[in-house]
């Protein structure tokens, strides 16, 4: 059996944004010791934006000689895109779950990170699957319940290939060997074909309801905000690259599916919650 020195590799592809960085590590820093110590954070920023790289230099500087964090910051590499960075990610990590935090996404508390540490150090299953919020200036919105999710991943998984219900690629925590790399070939859909690729015959699956990763609705950095074009027409072409079948399934599927959407929107009418309420 293989031996890991760490149980999670925390990776973050940094894109010149030294305030998400500091973000998604201080819940951490609240962490016992013992606990960080299982930790393994790898940092990567392909860029060439001096300033930034220093910033954050100095914040993982200061991780790593206050809170001793097991923290490697990559810089200078050059890559052709974004995918590329985050697959190198992959190669370099050893935890024995891996998962991946972009610059827009964090954790809810630490006590999510101690409830899903204790979960992955059962080891009952091999990938985890995170609850979404997405915010704005002031409140959290649920995402897609999980009731959905669990049954179109157990019955009908193409259909991620058609619709992200799932969120960013930071709502997954992913044994190693279920590690698949992106598809560098991809743009529009490169989050869904990588969900499709790791959860594709894997029934070891395990939904955190209680576990939150928070999602900034403002998409400013991403990759999809470079992307110009008709969204519908780009997703059809890299769906065309992927050799994706469509059938009379999934037209049903994308039929009924604004339904899922009103309900979501509705439901979010009423439990808007404030953030410093579950700070």
């Amino acid at each position: 059996m293989l031996h890991h020195k760490f149980l999670l590799s925390v990776l973050l592809p940094a894109y010149n944004y030294s305030f998400g960085v500091n973000r998604i590590l201080e819940p951490f820093s609240k962490l016992d010791p013992s606990l960080v110590g299982r930790i393994e954070f790898i940092i990567s920023d392909d860029s060439d934006l001096i300033l930034a790289n220093k910033e954050i230099q100095k914040i993982t500087n200061f991780y790593k000689h206050r809170y001793n964090f097991n923290l490697k910051y990559i810089t200078g590499t050059k890559t052709e895109n974004p995918i590329d960075n985050w697959n190198m990610l992959l190669e370099q990590s050893s935890g024995e779950f891996k998962q991946i935090i972009h610059h827009d996404e964090f954790f809810m508390s630490h006590l999510d990170i101690v409830d899903l540490l204790s979960k992955l150090n059962s080891a009952k299953h091999e990938i985890y699957i995170l609850k979404l919020y997405t915010t704005d200036k002031f409140y959290y919105y649920d995402h897609i319940p999980n009731l959905v999710n669990r049954f179109l991943l157990r019955f009908f998984l193409s259909s991620i290939l058609l619709i992200n219900y799932i969120g960013p690629s930071a709502c997954i925590v992913f044994k190693s060997f279920s590690a698949k790399k992106f598809n560098r070939r991809l743009r529009w859909i490169v989050d869904t074909d990588w969900f499709y690729r790791v959860f594709f015959r894997n029934n070891k699956i395990f939904f955190c309801d209680s576990i939150a990763i928070v999602s900034e609705s403002n998409y400013e950095n991403s990759i999809t905000k470079k992307i110009v074009g008709s969204k519908i027409y780009l997703k059809y072409k890299e769906l065309v690259k992927i050799n994706f079948k469509f059938n009379f399934l999934h037209f049903i599927f994308l039929t009924l599916w604004p339904i899922v959407k009103i309900y979501v929107f509705s439901s979010n009418l009423f439990r808007k919650i404030l953030i410093h309420d579950r700070r």
